[in-house]
């Protein structure tokens, strides 16, 4: 018998994530995954950059990856949580970000 396990997860483990594993989000509105570079909370929605593009998309309903021994992780996109420092960090107002493969 498989036990679910359970762990708290934020944006900055996203985006660890993405460094070291295929790392996919499914975008609310679209039919297929999106394979992603980077996460972020704006405004309390979640962001991802999609690795195709280099483009912010949003609304994302999961993110899931492949652990290394082959099993899918998947969480829902309001399971993740962002700390309270961080979150005060995203909502001031920065400057547009260049995408670095352009």
């Amino acid at each position: 018998m498989m036990e679910k396990a359970h762990a708290l997860v934020n944006v900055r483990d996203i985006n660890l994530l993405c460094q070291h594993y295929k790392t996919y989000a499914q975008i609310e509105g679209q039919a297929r995954r999106r394979k992603i570079t980077r996460a972020r909370r704006r405004k309390g929605v979640l962001e991802v950059r999609t690795a195709a593009r280099c483009e912010w998309v949003q609304p994302v309903a999961w993110i899931e990856w492949i652990h290394d021994l082959g099993v899918t992780i998947r969480y829902m996109a309001r399971s993740l949580t962002v700390p309270a420092w961080l979150a005060r960090a995203s909502e001031s107002e920065r400057g547009p970000s260049s995408c670095p493969h352009a």
